[in-house]
């Protein structure tokens, strides 16, 4: 059994040494103890503190590092700032951890009992700066001070006179790593830490080395961010765990405040042009079908500093304005209203920003319903295929469309304390592709593979997880789409779809033209080659039902799987008869649903595909002749359009080229669920219309399923009689937002 050494730093504060440099803090009062940070996970920490207090112990973290939170699974009372879930997430890796215990002293006698799991996140209780705690006599009080982490926080011990700077400041604090902020706002925090704290402390504890700092600790480093800012670092190179920095200054002993820095972090992006101005708007007044909105607008605010497109790379922000006038709406105000951000993309194509009004097909869209009902509007602009450059370079190409919500909102997080409405209940919608985006926000929060896209536009250095999304038909999976859509079609060989021509005046209805025709005898064939390449890509997903058991398919693509989607055909077909509809009277229905005492019980999978009918030709997505609109997605730079699929480059007919791994995993929320550097959505909403045939019922089906089991609360349905669309039932839509927010 591991032992932990201690030493006495005053009668009621004890420093405990951990087995590597990380130290912790006990804090005895008369009542209870508190105990800062938690070290790394390895021996048993508890045992150490039951033998120092045998008061309740209150546990409180100064940021989500593997090294200081992951102790904490041994103590039900535990505290940490939010801001570090993700970080908290990244490190829980089993394999990662492990990796730190090769610095450590006890590498050679470590045993498996010795390691400590992390503790699950949701047991974790918010931490922030002005919390308290009365401890009996002494009292601990919490302060913010972003930088080494956007959640790190700083403990004073007040009787004590004693301040815990944790690894937010100290003599080699890290400021180079991928969670740190710039230098600029690092030393905002600084300057901020200083003038709230000046005078309230004799002493400064540290976290690592022997623990001790010396009151003028935070000037020093404040010192330090200025040099650096200045160009003035001594700029000494580290390299640690695999991440390069460089040493501010040459000062090998430790002596006095340090920094190691990244030197593209310096300058913080929003100091640059980035504004939002709560006195800059317009209050405006619309009536539509009879129906008056008034609403506060502050327009076209640029939300990335180097953006490749500055006229569509802006957003706007709408808000009720009886929110301004002390009112609510719903229940909501202007503070804790939730901000719903709709985008517009479709086929993959540049989604501008939308104003409260009326939709392409002639309806009063989401936007204004959201703000009739009490939510705060976010409306991005983003790139999407087809735009080019100035040279002449392809600019919307993936992933700049995920990328570019992605960076709203970080706009919107960076701006939190002047942003109407709740930024931590942001909740995304979208329809098509427009869908696959918002499912792409729920799943692929934080994540660093979009980073250096994030940083070559200029967006702020922020989060980009979001609270929810709303996921209508999206057209996502692409990598696998073309197998799901010729497992659900293969044999229906004439296709049938319409054109949609936009309408001419602003409020009129498009006009839809019927495109029919039939497959050619190679389509014929590439259908059959890849329907049995279905199977075993869903059997390799290991999904599962409500009941634990697995959904799988037979080689000949029969399998639970398919009675899953059929349940919830089934379950859209009885909500449609309980608003009076009658089925059983259409013969074209009950040629494959089939009924027993009125109550539709079960589905003819081959006969409800032929009733849906074929859309697309084989590939449906990646064509061999590259001329889809996910080809053009799939481009580069300088090629306009690329294949994504093995499947299509083995069959080109087009002299193609393949798109890198690295893109195509970008545009896909299905590699990202299992990821733990990804934060996901705690809730999801699909919907995929039960005659909609723009891609394979598969796809949504296996999308919740595997947020499902992730433990993302879902909710899945194939609206009756529901085509390729989005935003038709906004009322039950707004429904589940109010549900979900108010939980």
């Amino acid at each position: 059994m591991l032992v932990f050494p201690f030493e006495k730093v005053t009668d009621r504060v004890t420093r405990i040494f951990a087995f590597g440099t990380e130290l912790m803090y006990l804090v005895e009062g008369e009542n209870k103890a508190a105990l800062l940070d938690t070290g790394s996970g390895f021996g048993s920490l508890k045992a150490c503190v039951a033998e120092l207090t045998d008061k309740p112990v209150i546990v409180l973290i100064t940021h989500g590092h593997t090294d200081h939170a992951f102790g904490a699974a041994e103590f039900d009372d535990v505290y940490m700032n939010h801001e570090d879930d993700y970080i908290f997430r990244e490190h829980a890796d089993r394999e990662f951890r492990l990796d730190g215990l090769k610095m450590s002293e006890i590498k050679d006698i470590f045993t498996p009992s010795d390691f400590i799991e992390a503790k699950p996140l949701d047991e974790f209780h918010d931490l922030k700066e002005g919390d308290s705690f009365d401890l009996g006599g002494v009292h601990i009080d919490v302060y913010a001070c972003p930088g080494h982490t956007k959640g790190s926080l700083v403990f004073l011990i007040r009787e004590e006179r004693l301040l815990l700077t944790g690894d937010a400041c100290n003599t080699n604090t890290f400021m180079f790593e991928d969670y740190s902020t710039s230098i600029e706002t690092y030393l905002s925090s600084l300057e901020a830490l200083k003038c709230k704290t000046d005078g309230l402390y004799d002493d400064i504890l540290l976290s690592h080395g022997d623990g001790h700092g010396y009151p003028g600790l935070i000037g020093d480093v404040m010192d330090v961010c200025r040099d650096i800012l200045a160009g003035k670092a001594d700029a000494i190179p580290l390299e640690f765990r695999g991440h390069h920095g460089l040493i501010a200054r040459n000062d090998p002993e430790h002596s006095r405040g340090n920094i190691v820095y990244n030197p593209e972090k310096i300058k913080d992006e929003k100091t640059m042009n980035l504004i939002f101005d709560p006195e800059k708007y317009e209050v405006k007044t619309i009536t539509l079908d009879t129906e008056t909105l008034t609403y506060r607008v502050f327009a076209d605010l640029p939300y990335v500093s180097k953006p490749a497109d500055e006229a569509m790379q802006k957003l706007s922000v709408y808000v009720p304005e009886v929110f301004y006038e002390g009112k609510s709406v719903n229940g909501y105000d202007l503070h804790s209203a939730p901000i719903f951000m709709p985008n517009t993309v479709g086929g993959y194509m540049p989604g501008p920003q939308e104003a409260p009004g009326y939709d392409f097909k002639g309806r009063i869209n989401s936007a204004f319903r959201a703000l009739q009902h009490g939510y705060v509007v976010v409306n991005p602009g983003v790139r999407g295929r087809g735009m080019k450059n100035a040279e002449g370079k392809n600019i919307g190409i993936a992933p700049a469309d995920i990328v570019d919500l992605k960076a709203a909102v970080r706009f919107i997080r960076g701006f939190r304390d002047l942003m109407p409405g709740d930024t931590e209940k942001i909740i995304t919608n979208g329809t098509s592709a427009g869908g696959a985006m918002s499912s792409l926000q729920a799943c692929t929060g934080n994540h660093p593979d979009y980073e250096p896209y994030l940083k070559e536009i200029g967006a702020m250095e922020e989060r980009d997880d979001v609270f929810a999304s709303s996921c209508y038909c999206p057209i996502t999976n692409l990598d696998h789409a073309d197998m799901a859509y010729e497992w659900e079609f293969n044999g229906l060989n004439d296709y049938h779809r319409a054109r949609i021509v936009e309408p001419k005046e602003k409020g009129g209805r498009p006009e839809f033209i019927p495109v029919d025709g039939e497959m050619d005898e190679e389509q014929k064939k590439l259908s059959d080659l890849l329907k049995p390449m279905f199977p075993a890509y869903l059997n390799s997903l290991g999904l599962k039902d409500d009941q634990g058991n697995t959904l799988t398919l037979e080689a000949d693509g029969t399998g639970s799987f398919i009675e899953r989607i059929c349940e919830n055909v089934i379950a859209s077909a009885k909500k449609e008869m309980a608003k009076g509809t009658d089925l059983e009277a259409d013969e074209k229905v009950t040629a494959w649903l089939h009924f027993e005492n009125h109550e539709p019980v079960q589905v003819d999978w081959k006969g409800y595909v032929q009733y849906r009918t074929r859309m697309k030709e084989t590939p449906a997505f990646d064509s061999t002749a590259m001329n889809t609109p996910e080809n053009e997605l799939f481009g580069n730079a300088d090629i306009q359009f690329r294949h994504f699929t093995k499947f299509s480059m083995e069959h080109d007919t087009a002299s193609g080229t393949l798109a890198e791994a690295a893109q195509i995993r970008m545009m896909n929320p299905m590699y990202y669920i299992d990821d733990p550097k990804a934060i996901k959505a705690k809730h999801v909403r699909i919907r995929h219309g039960a005659v909609d045939r723009d891609t394979s019922l598969a796809i949504s089906n296996m999308l919740e399923r595997k947020l499902h089991m992730a433990g993302i609360d879902t909710d899945i349905a194939h609206p009756w009689g529901i085509p390729h669309a989005g935003d038709y039932d906004l009322d039950e839509l707004f429904a589940w937002i109010d549900r979900i927010v108010k939980e």
